[in-house]
């Protein structure tokens, strides 16, 4: 094994590890915060942005109320979570929400992975020699390429690629 082979099973064990402790419900509900900040953001950062009374640059005016958004956004998600999380530890469902939240940080994990895959598979890494000697990145790659045809094409739309793991 090499060392990006160590690299990968770190990967995957500390999301797994992250996921246990968090729990299922505060790492769905974290997820779905993270979109809601990011669509939130991108759909309102144009009307803060013509709310800024600062003379500054435009991008700098632009970046301000993105970012301002995307954290206000982020802070309403984390009080959400600690009163679901209340909730859950309330009703009884620890070790449910423990095992579940194991799985969901294993597959956000593997999806980290697929993603490093993907992109680093484009650069001069993945003629590394640690890269070539790997024992898991042919397996990797093998899952992606089966795993692709299966994800809406509109996610892809942007890849400049005819094959993205040529």
């Amino acid at each position: 094994m090499t060392a990006i082979d160590y690299s990968i099973i770190t990967i995957v064990f500390i999301s797994l590890v992250l996921g246990c402790f968090r729990g299922f419900v505060r790492e769905l509900l974290a997820l779905s915060g993270w979109i809601l900040a990011f669509y939130c953001a991108n759909y309102f950062s144009d009307s803060l942005y013509s709310l800024i009374p600062f003379d500054l640059d435009s991008n700098v005016k632009y970046i301000a109320a993105y970012i301002s958004i995307f954290i206000v956004i982020l802070i309403f998600a984390s009080l959400v979570i600690k009163l679901f999380n209340r909730f859950v530890k309330n009703v009884g469902l620890g070790l449910s929400n423990f095992i579940l939240g194991g799985a969901f940080g294993f597959i956000r994990g593997v999806l980290i992975i697929f993603i490093l895959i993907i992109v680093l598979e484009k650069t001069s890494f993945s003629v590394n020699p640690g890269w070539i000697k790997s024992i898991y990145i042919p397996i990797i790659k093998n899952s992606v390429e089966n795993t692709l045809p299966y994800l809406p094409e509109q996610w892809f739309k942007d890849v400049k690629y005819d094959n993205i793991l040529t």
